[in-house]
């Protein structure tokens, strides 16, 4: 210090030059103080960079990403027919057994709108018809078969005709020649025999029968073991008759004739026949 300075003018340090250190050149991102590379640097010293979107429109909403864009179209009226009042998170499931209708299928739907449930019902009645008809020809239903046993006793005197169930012990119907004839002689003939078959058939057809069995029978023992006149024509008879009286003309649903049996007694030995020692006197 000179003497020509005052004392309390000292020389002023020059002022420090501000050091570069804490700033990034231009051109470099700032990655914090203490950090020499990229990698050292933390989370909360990294700048990231952030896209700056177009300026919106003066009256117009911003719009983010998060924000869903709605949909403007109009939607069909038939979907929006096919999706009213069906649940989002229901499916609709068809019966898939024979037992399960259709009405417990609608049943299970919660929350079912009455016009869903039309349309529903509608096409299940629909596939019903399908299944009934098939390729579009109406199915003929069958009536359940309904067997009989005709017992038929010839001989030359008259014609017996028995109509039984199966098990034989109960009687559906019964005639005879005798009851179809004014004489005697006719009683056997083959055409009363048949005005006989036809009387059984008809009561026969009101009890729901569409088969027979035939068991034929003569007289046998020691009697005649041929069956009479009759026998053949009461089984055309019943061979030709109908079980609906409407196809008469037709010859449509006949009865059907199952097992034709001869059941004439014939015996191992023999009883002693009548007419005496010395046979029948004439």
């Amino acid at each position: 210090m000179s003497a020509d300075q005052p004392a309390d003018s000292a020389p002023k340090d020059p002022a420090p030059e501000e050091s570069d250190a804490g700033h990034a050149p231009e051109g470099v991102e700032d990655i914090g103080p203490g950090a020499d590379t990229a990698e050292d640097a933390t989370p909360q010293d990294t700048v990231v960079s952030e896209d700056v979107t177009a300026p919106e429109a003066e009256g117009s909403e911003p719009t983010t990403a998060a924000d869903p864009v709605e949909d403007t179209t109009e939607p069909d009226a038939d979907t929006e027919a096919d999706t009213v009042g069906v649940p989002e998170d229901k499916d609709l499931e068809m019966p898939e057994t024979p037992g399960e209708s259709g009405g417990d299928v609608i049943s299970k739907i919660p929350e079912i709108s009455p016009e869903m449930r039309e349309r529903i019902e509608a096409m299940l009645a629909s596939r019903k018809k399908d299944e009934d008809f098939g390729d579009g020809e109406p199915t003929v239903q069958e009536k359940p078969e309904k067997w009989g046993i005709a017992h038929i006793f010839s001989s030359f005197n008259n014609t017996i005709i028995h109509l039984t169930d199966l098990t034989g012990a109960e009687t559906i119907a019964i005639s005879s020649g005798g009851m179809h004839s004014n004489a005697d002689r006719y009683e056997s003939s083959p055409f009363a025999a048949m005005k006989a078959a036809n009387a059984v058939v008809e009561v026969a057809r009101s009890r729901g029968f569409t088969g027979f069995h035939i068991r034929v029978r003569a007289v046998g023992g020691v009697g005649s073991r041929v069956p009479g006149p009759g026998a053949q024509a009461a089984i055309r008879a019943l061979a030709r008759a109908t079980s609906n009286k409407e196809d008469d003309e037709s010859g449509g649903s006949a009865f059907r004739i199952g097992r034709i049996d001869d059941v004439t007694p014939i015996p191992h030995d023999t009883t002693r026949k009548k007419g005496g020692k010395r046979g029948r006197r004439v």
